[in-house]
């Protein structure tokens, strides 16, 4: 289960939580609170969520085992469960439940799609706000193939972009076909031991979080160095954007916890000509959900701002 999510839609900030119980935030692009958010409930979680152009938020909820759609004013719409095709049972034991969701963006296809965690064979499906499953993915191509405990979807346009945590790639599909892999392993001293955050552009690459080892809350001194890298469709580093250990890095950003990010789809460098990485804009959630910091994708801080901030009103 990821310990948390954001989202960015026409310049607001969804920030979701999952101490205890789900709750999202809302923020404008200077931090400022629009209302007071909203809580799903004991029981749940938010594990991943998406806005979409009606303002309607898309949630995984892993705790609960659903995906579930709310409006921004706090009332549920809509959910379901997702649920594979007959012949595509789980692989290896028991399946997670749902761990993150993205639009469809392309032309061909319309609704959510879903990630479920765990290592199974429809672990990506395509769903109508009703549940109904109109599609999935086939891992690497390969319909007997399992998505090893992916933790991230993104799209780009056509693009769908998966993060497996247990292979450390990203899977990347054109409408429905199998693209490429992007190895997460290929850059000398990288560890994909917690890879926790996706975000892909239009020209293929991948920004990819490494967030906190496993065993950073028992024993600190056995973190790895979190990064925010920029991978080309090789693998290979196009940039890094952030670490844990700055002022090492040349732009001196640097994160801590990171829980999730999301880059404006308007600023994508790749998207438009004449446009570069100095105007993008990557909001990071980090400190295990406390913060939002902005970053452009040359590793330059615009801004940071505390989501336990005091709510102000209009």
């Amino acid at each position: 289960m990821n310990a948390g999510a954001i989202a960015f839609l026409e310049g607001i900030l969804f920030v979701g939580e999952n101490f205890g119980r789900g709750r999202v935030l809302v923020f404008d692009e200077d931090g400022r609170g629009l209302h007071a958010g909203f809580e799903l409930g004991p029981g749940s979680a938010v594990s991943g969520l998406v806005a979409d152009s009606d303002r309607r938020l898309w949630i995984a909820d892993t705790a609960s085992r659903r995906v579930r759609l709310w409006n921004v004013f706090g009332r549920e719409d809509a959910g379901f469960t997702p649920r594979g095709g007959a012949l595509e049972a789980a692989a290896g034991g028991r399946a997670d439940g749902p761990v993150d969701v993205a639009l469809a963006a392309g032309t061909a296809y319309t609704g959510v799609w879903a990630l479920e965690g765990g290592l199974r064979r429809s672990a990506v499906g395509l769903y109508l706000p009703d549940g109904t499953r109109l599609e999935g993915l086939r891992s690497e191509g390969n319909p007997k193939l399992a998505f090893d405990h992916g933790t991230r979807l993104a799209t780009a346009g056509e693009l769908v972009g998966v993060l497996e945590h247990g292979r450390r790639q990203v899977q990347v599909f054109r409408g429905l076909e199998f693209h490429f892999a992007i190895p997460l392993m290929r850059a000398a001293g990288v560890s994909a031991d917690r890879a926790v955050a996706l975000a892909l552009l239009a020209d293929g690459s991948a920004l990819v979080g490494l967030g906190p080892s496993e065993d950073a809350e028992v024993d600190p001194g056995a973190g790895v160095v979190e990064r925010i890298l920029w991978l080309e469709p090789s693998g290979h580093v196009r940039a890094e954007i952030a670490n844990s250990a700055a002022p090492q890095h040349p732009g001196g950003a640097t994160i801590d916890g990171l829980v999730d990010f999301a880059l404006d789809p308007a600023s994508d460098p790749t998207a438009k000509p004449g446009t570069d990485a100095s105007h993008a804009a990557l909001y990071v959630l980090d400190r295990l959900g406390k913060r939002v910091q902005v970053f452009n994708l040359e590793g330059r801080t615009w801004g940071a701002f505390d989501t336990e901030a005091p709510f102000v009103a209009d």
